[in-house]
């Protein structure tokens, strides 16, 4: 449903991405708790759909609740930690907060590059000021 819903996001159809990760984002919390990585992949979707509809502030929300459980979860330098952080950035971009956008994405992409290396996708668009989705893959059974 998370990777469902970021497709509808990147075809502009905002309403119905939000609609999956609300549900997917409910499920996943009763199933699999709260700190689940799956779970916060989901919030990410959440906050990405704020973003889309150029919510800043119901995105700042969202990706600031979100992080410190992925820096518990996965640790500060964890990819996953530092897209959050990416995106954060844009949050606070978008809300005027220059000094602190800029920061957040000097950490982001210092992080990523070093995690990651210069030529991977998160990297590439943190440098660029693009808004990062996470799609979780499915683990087989």
């Amino acid at each position: 449903m998370i990777n469902v819903a970021a497709t509808l996001r990147a075809l502009g159809e905002v309403e119905e991405a939000e609609q999956l990760d609300t549900v997917a984002g409910e499920r996943l919390r009763a199933d699999l708790g709260e700190r689940h990585v799956y779970s916060l992949a989901a919030a990410l979707g959440r906050a990405n759909d704020h973003y889309a509809r150029l919510d800043f502030a119901g995105a700042l929300e969202v990706d600031s609740a979100t992080l410190p459980l992925l820096t518990e979860v996965g640790g500060e330098d964890h990819p996953f930690t530092l897209v959050c952080v990416a995106n954060l950035s844009l949050d606070h971009r978008g809300l005027g907060h220059s000094t602190e956008a800029d920061r957040l994405n000097a950490q982001a992409v210092e992080g990523l590059t070093r995690v990651l290396g210069e030529q991977h996708p998160w990297r590439t668009s943190a440098r660029l000021h693009q808004r990062i989705e996470y799609d979780p893959t499915v683990i087989p059974l």
